[in-house]
């Protein structure tokens, strides 16, 4: 993921609303590795270091 804003944290949660992972970068450029995610859809919700909230919804294949 990338972003012209740092990324101070990126939470994913499962369609149930649970928690899956959490990533604190503090970067402009983060990775999640999904690889024990299994099949469906999820929400990221990322918080950028001035305050802003971003919520994503992805797919994994």
């Amino acid at each position: 993921m990338k972003s012209s804003e740092t990324i101070s944290n990126i939470q994913v949660y499962d369609t149930s609303g649970r928690l899956i992972s959490t990533v604190s970068p503090n970067a402009k450029i983060a990775e999640i590795n999904s690889f024990s995610f299994v099949r469906g859809m999820y929400v990221m919700k990322i918080s950028l270091a001035k305050g802003e909230v971003i919520n994503k919804k992805v797919i994994k294949n």
